[in-house]
């Protein structure tokens, strides 16, 4: 009886509460979700990729107008269980694309719920620019004018004239001694009776009046009080009313002060690790140090603008470095895309000088590097090359002379294709005076030469008894020889 009971209890219960009459109610829709896609945000993809994939949390189909689209090239896709592959042609070059993905473009398969929308950035990689092929002659066409269209009219005589004698004649100079002296050419004056038409200053010591660790590294006043801070100024104003041409450029110590370095990688000494690929983010510890770091430097070239100097300006030079060794100097080390970075670098620091502070005295030089190791030179030098916009004059530093006082005819070239030939070609500093004769004749007429202070200058197996017979040709010019470009 017990176990009758309990059977009928069961029953009871079941039927009170409904039993199998009631219909199960509807299930939620289930939204399909990305999971994946082949490529990552932000990568750099070969232009012949030909596709990427997508994956869903659940198998999905296309809506009847999915209007998915890359860009604006035409993309054909189409699902298989989890998977959406969008198939299109080749991409450009060096191009920004937006995979976008609109909500509704894709369907849960099983029942018919609209996927999420979704959407990625990428690149396309660099395009690789083939060697030119070298000409026996090289045609220029070069700008009359500076790229700063307010340049001062000091700045636009100078560039003047140094358009009007390329091709045609060779201006000398000299390098300051210990960054503002003129030391260096007195030294040459002393030897020859002449001065070079130009000397170049630095400001190599110039942002470190005052230092945040200064447990660690006392200020160079502190140090001694040797750096004459006003030297630049005084020494290149009397230079240039004295009927030279002044130039200038800078040694960057590390604008975040973690070091007192401007090496990146040297055989000893201190290096510095400061990345300057950090020039993107505006808001940065390392942009603000630059923009500090510039700002001081500005007040100096406002001083020279002031006193109607126009300045040959070269900063950041040799930034590529080595193609076997890489870059020495920090702002040719970036911890991504060196060359972009240094591109960035230079365009940050002309609008500062030029839009910001007015700095309308200044001439821009670019100096590249040349490695002949390098079997893509071409396509090396032009990812580092700041722009028609941004330079007026490009350059190289050599030093690795095969035979002293020996053409460079080869590199003298090279140089001028990176600029399509558009800007006149210097040799901004170099470790032999180059034989003026022969530079006329094979027609490497460099805008002017400069060999490095010290040994480069004095020592008699570099350039020590080379001036007189440099100062004497007649392609050479020297101070004396210069027209009033006030």
């Amino acid at each position: 009886m017990k176990q009758v009971s309990f059977f009928i209890f069961v029953a009871i219960a079941f039927l009170t509460s409904g039993g199998c009459s009631e219909k199960p109610g509807p299930v939620d829709p289930v939204v399909p979700v990305i999971e994946s896609f082949s490529i990552t945000e932000g990568e750099k993809v070969p232009v012949g990729l030909g596709s990427i994939t997508v994956v869903y949390s659940v198998p999905v189909s296309l809506a009847q107008d999915p209007h998915i689209t890359i860009g604006d090239i035409t993309v054909t896709p189409s699902t298989a269980n989890k998977v959406l592959t969008l198939t299109f042609g080749t991409l450009e070059y060096e191009t920004e694309y937006i995979l976008n993905i609109p909500a509704g473009a894709l369907v849960n398969k099983a029942d018919g719920a609209a996927a999420q929308p979704g959407s990625l950035t990428f690149l396309t990689e660099d395009y690789i620019h083939p060697n030119p092929e070298i000409p026996r002659t090289l045609e220029f066409h070069i700008s009359p004018t500076p790229v700063n269209a307010n340049a001062t009219q000091q700045a636009k005589n100078v560039y003047a004239y140094l358009k009007e004698n390329f091709g045609k004649k060779t201006l000398s100079a000299t390098m300051a001694d210990v960054n503002w002296s003129n030391g260096m050419s007195e030294w040459v004056h002393s030897r020859t009776g002449k001065w070079a038409a130009i000397t170049c200053y630095d400001f190599v010591h110039y942002t470190h009046r005052t230092d945040k660790y200064a447990d660690r590294y006392k200020s160079i006043d502190e140090n001694g009080g040797w750096v004459d801070y006003d030297g630049i100024v005084r020494n290149a104003t009397e230079w240039w009313n004295d009927g030279g041409i002044v130039a200038l450029m800078w040694h960057w110590h590390d604008p975040l002060r973690n070091t007192q370095a401007f090496y990146c990688k040297n055989d000893s000494g201190e290096k510095t690790t400061f990345d300057v690929s950090r020039i993107f983010d505006r808001n940065s510890e390392e942009y603000k140090a630059v923009i500090s770091d510039i700002d001081i430097i500005a007040e100096h070239l406002k001083k020279l603008r002031d006193a109607g100097v126009p300045v040959l300006w070269r900063p950041l030079h040799e930034a590529e470095g080595s193609f076997q060794w890489g870059a020495w100097f920090w702002w040719g080390n970036g911890k991504t895309d060196r060359a972009a970075s240094c591109v960035e670098l230079y365009r940050v620091l002309y609008d500062r000088l030029v839009n910001h502070h007015q700095l309308n005295n200044l001439i821009w030089v670019w100096t590249i590097n040349l490695d002949q190791t390098d079997y893509l030179w071409y396509h090396d030098c032009k990812r580092w090359y700041p722009g028609d916009d941004y330079v007026d004059i490009i350059g190289i530093d050599i030093y690795d002379d095969p035979v002293a006082h020996g053409s460079h005819l080869d590199f003298y070239k090279k140089t001028a294709l990176v600029a399509g030939l558009n800007k006149m070609v210097t040799l901004a500093e170099c470790g032999h005076i180059p034989d003026p004769a022969m530079t006329y004749e094979n027609k490497e007429m460099w805008s002017w030469w400069m060999p490095w202070y010290g040994d480069y200058t004095k020592l008699e197996k570099y350039n020590g008894n080379y001036w007189t017979e440099a100062f004497s040709s007649n392609y050479i010019i020297t101070r004396d020889k210069l027209p009033n470009l006030k």
